[in-house]
């Protein structure tokens, strides 16, 4: 619940009167958010995830406020454990078969999360953007663009595919020569950014960017496992395959 300027809408939120209310790094302090909450009397839980281990450290406590240790748990394990999945098969790819891999939004021109540069370089990938990000969002230019020449495109929505091939600027690129860009799959939340389905962004950039050594690897059925045990959402294959191709979002609420 926000204002028109991204922030907290205190008088709504007191009449929903929630048991807590988690607040994350926005635009503003999380610690200045949560603090002006809990002054109101809404008792409010800061998170704050930009690395990995954040993520895990987050869930956790979500966990510990709904009395679901145990699945935070079980989430813990698994991400540690997809990490382990891909690292045997990612240590054995010499670096001069890492592609160069740019995450975008190329409407924007912007390279949104600090956190890419974790899944790329874990997924075998070569992030063109890892040197010069001092940032969590850093904005480049089509010069840059060009000079970088990703071999692998990640772009924010499936229009922004079409809308970076169909730009004659762009016609040179090796990710578009090859028709390597690719749209970031989206589900409860877009999986490039900071998400607690950062495991399965993981593998499906790992299948993306080595197709070959990762081709025994079943998406579809990884995603529906995990929206199952994790998510309580029971999902078909369909739904499975239009998050992959970053289709619409789905309801993690949702149960069947």
């Amino acid at each position: 619940v926000q204002t028109s300027d991204f922030q907290p809408n205190v008088e709504e939120m007191l009449k929903l009167k929630p048991d807590v209310v988690f607040t994350m790094e926005a635009r503003g302090s999380c610690e200045q958010i949560a603090e002006v909450l809990t002054n109101a009397g809404l008792p409010t839980v800061c998170l704050v995830w930009t690395e990995p281990d954040e993520v895990k450290q987050a869930i956790n406590m979500i966990g510990e406020v709904l009395h679901q240790e145990t699945r935070a748990q079980e989430y813990s394990k698994y991400f540690d454990d997809t990490i382990a999945r891909v690292s045997k098969v990612v240590d054995s790819i010499p670096e001069d078969k890492r592609p160069r891999v740019l995450h975008c939004n190329i409407q924007s021109m912007t390279a949104p999360h600090a956190i890419t540069e974790w899944w790329v370089g874990q997924a075998g990938g070569k992030s063109v953007t890892k040197e010069v990000r001092v940032a969590e969002n850093i904005e480049f230019s089509v010069e840059q663009l060009l000079k970088w020449d990703p071999q692998v495109i990640i772009v924010s929505s499936p229009d922004q595919v079409n809308l970076l091939c169909n730009d004659s600027r762009f016609k040179e690129v090796s990710a578009v020569k090859n028709k390597q860009v690719f749209p970031t799959p989206v589900g409860a939340h877009i999986w490039g950014n900071r998400t607690s389905e950062q495991p399965l962004m993981l593998l499906w950039a790992a299948k993306t960017f080595h197709p070959e050594a990762f081709k025994n690897l079943n998406l579809e059925e990884e995603l529906i496992q995990f929206y199952k045990h994790f998510f309580n959402y029971s999902m078909n294959v369909e739904e499975a395959q239009e998050i992959l191709g970053g289709g619409p979002k789905v309801d993690p609420g949702k149960k069947k």
